[in-house]
């Protein structure tokens, strides 16, 4: 566990309700790579921010990575310029909300590319989660085990959870993997309360 780059985070075994962490990078071509919880997410009623404001940036995460909340917290990731690489070692990334948590992720533009790895990412909540992914421009490229949007399951408390997958680019986008059958300008269903909507 890292809890590192923009993570806020409590100690759930003791109690202790967890604080902000914020990270912000106002310019340059970055390399974030950090291990489990980190790049903008909170743990157990923290609340994590990273905001990166310009160039080609590349993350590598290995579990909860680049806008994740898990516990009781807030999870908050922006990219606001460039070509970008996102990716996971092991899955949980890019957008996922985990028990009674509010997770948004923004993608302003840029022709980038996501690689989800294994399941719950790009847009996934459970457990009376609440999860927002937004790209906003440029050619994308989408890889994982999943199609994105995925909502479930809420064992933990009842109810239900969301996720909103939305691509408002209007470019080319690709949906390789589980998500191959999505195709480009289609809004589709991504789970029992998940909508994907890639946008023409």
């Amino acid at each position: 566990d890292s809890l590192s780059q923009g993570c806020g985070f409590g100690l759930r075994g003791s109690g202790a309700s967890g604080g902000i962490g914020l990270l912000a990078d106002l310019s340059g071509e970055d390399r974030y790579e950090a291990g489990n919880f980190s790049q903008g997410g909170g743990y157990f009623y923290g609340w994590g921010l990273l905001y990166e404001a310009e160039g080609d940036d590349a993350y590598w995460g290995t579990h909860y990575a680049q806008g994740f909340a898990a516990h009781e917290a807030l999870g908050y990731f922006e990219d606001a310029a460039g070509n970008d690489r996102y990716a996971t070692r092991q899955g949980v990334a890019q957008g996922c909300s985990w028990d009674e948590c509010v997770v948004a992720f923004l993608e302003r533009g840029g022709n980038d590319t996501y690689d989800g790895g294994g399941l719950f990412s790009q847009a996934a909540s459970a457990h009376n989660g609440f999860c927002l992914f937004v790209d906003s421009g440029g050619d994308d490229v989408y890889r994982g085990a999943v199609v994105p949007a995925q909502a479930g399951p809420n064992d933990y408390h009842g109810g239900f959870s969301l996720s909103v997958f939305v691509d408002a680019g209007g470019g080319k986008d690709r949906y390789e993997g589980k998500g191959g059958e999505v195709r480009n300008g289609a809004t589709v269903p991504g789970g029992a309360h998940g909508i994907l909507a890639d946008l023409p």
